[in-house]
């Protein structure tokens, strides 16, 4: 299995999560792999996520260029979160988990992230360029 957790963020009180995940050698059947919460009492707090596509993956895990060619589902690995700070209890910290699946593979996967909600970084905060890009 191959996971990665590329961000985890705010932007005001909002969670973002970002990452994908694929089992390789194995195209998808159907794209609903989801992030998962797990608190410090051990409760499992379910974000909003969502799968999209990442061509980037796809191509990088894709065993042959005709599989590629033939078989566009295996680019779904995409997966991001969103989730209400104000409804995660404590401050942390929070194990960043992921179900993977891929509608014939379904495992539950530690990615070895956490995260307290004083550390994230809020990218709201960043300042946003204006302007004619030349």
């Amino acid at each position: 299995m191959a996971v990665e957790v590329e961000r985890i963020e705010r932007r005001k009180n909002v969670l973002h999560l970002y990452g994908w995940a694929i089992k390789p050698g194995e195209l998808f059947n159907a794209a609903r792999s989801q992030f998962l919460l797990k608190a410090p009492d051990g409760r499992i707090i379910k974000p909003r996520s969502f799968t999209f596509e990442r061509l980037d993956v796809g191509q990088l895990y894709t065993p042959n260029h005709e599989d590629y060619l033939y078989n566009f589902d295996h680019d779904f690995a995409g997966v991001s979160a969103v989730a209400d700070l104000r409804d995660l209890d404590g401050g942390g910290p929070f194990k960043v988990l992921l179900l993977f699946d891929n509608g014939r593979t379904r495992e539950l996967i530690d990615t070895g992230k956490s995260f307290t909600k004083s550390e994230l970084p809020d990218v709201s905060l960043r300042p946003v360029l204006r302007g004619t890009v030349r």
